[in-house]
């Protein structure tokens, strides 16, 4: 698993990891220790981009970590990422990965980014199937709370825009 925080509240996010095994098709909420790691941050609100895939078994395995690592070292040059997680395959070949961005429109801009699009365009052909999510992490008072703030996106959306 790859986990990397931005400065600040962010940090506090250095700790976050999967709290069951089936962490890739639970919801998310309910997948991670937020709470845990979240309970002294006063006045979070960010804005997450989950990414739920089945990968291709002919998927090249070592190019889309390179893909990843690449894209993950342009975000971090890109002000505005709080925090990376990448999910390990499970034994179906599922995945889950996410990035936490200050905003949406940080997140949107570092989408934009050349070595981000060179991922995407990966995902084509290395997945049988993905789905976008996005979330506002909010967290106050020792609540932490996170809502959908639109409805998945499968691959099959995505790939007719």
């Amino acid at each position: 698993m790859m986990n990397e925080a931005g400065g600040g509240a962010g940090q506090a996010l250095d700790d976050l990891r999967p709290i069951r095994e089936d962490y890739a098709i639970a919801p998310i909420l309910e997948s991670f220790n937020w709470a845990e790691c979240l309970r002294s941050v006063e006045g979070a609100d960010w804005y997450m981009v989950a990414f739920r895939s089945i990968r291709n078994s002919e998927a090249d395995d070592p190019l889309l970590y390179e893909l990843d690592a690449r894209a993950h070292e342009e975000a971090i040059s890109h002000t505005g990422l709080v925090h990376y997680f990448g999910g390990e395959l499970d034994a179906e070949r599922r995945c889950l990965s996410f990035c936490v961005w200050e905003d949406r429109d940080r997140a949107a801009a570092a989408a934009a980014l050349p070595k981000h699009r060179d991922a995407i365009g990966a995902a084509v052909t290395m997945y049988d199937s993905y789905v976008l999510e996005r979330y506002r992490i909010t967290a106050s008072g020792g609540e932490v709370a996170i809502e959908e703030i639109e409805p998945p996106q499968p691959s099959e959306a995505l790939s007719e825009v």
